[in-house]
């Protein structure tokens, strides 16, 4: 019998951020899983309060899930450090004698899940913000709604929708 055990029990979430500015570079997650540089324009963005991802760490956007049915996830090899939107969750393995980063990587990539996701008719919108909810819920022991408040989000999300 297979014993499978919750992501929560082997990652830590990691939220450190660019107090100082000395990271400079700028990266995101694109559907395909892999790391992307941003080609933003940032100039008059403060950096500050972008995170810091390190070599390991891994990054998620569940913002995408409902839109395009997959979660953009993937773990950093190709910088020491650089730096990600506040949007994005980071979390690093507690215990690589545990589990090594390759490891869990090689289950995110698996394409099972989005597969299941479709056999059990979730596709798009409110059955996918379920979805998004339980996987908050696995991760941070909130809804996306209640970890966007704590992470500051909400209000970002309301200006934003104000501004249109």
């Amino acid at each position: 019998m297979k014993k499978y055990r919750r992501i929560g029990d082997l990652v830590d979430l990691i939220d450190e951020r660019n107090k100082d500015e000395k990271v400079k570079t700028l990266i995101g997650v694109s559907i395909d899983k892999c790391f992307i540089k941003s080609v933003a324009n940032t100039i008059g963005t403060d950096l500050s309060k972008y995170q810091v991802i390190r070599k390991f760490d891994f990054a998620c956007s569940l913002m995408q899930v409902s839109r395009d049915g997959k979660i953009p996830i993937a773990c950093l090899k190709d910088y020491d450090e650089a730096i990600m939107s506040p949007a994005y969750y980071i979390f690093r393995i507690k215990n690589t004698e545990e589990i090594l980063p390759d490891y869990m990587a090689m289950w995110f990539m698996r394409k099972e899940l989005t597969y299941e996701w479709n056999k059990h008719g979730l596709k798009e919108g409110v059955k996918f913000a379920t979805l998004t909810d339980i996987i908050y819920k696995t991760w941070a022991g909130k809804t996306a709604k209640e970890y966007k408040e704590y992470k500051g989000l909400c209000f970002f999300w309301k200006m934003r929708k104000k501004s249109r």
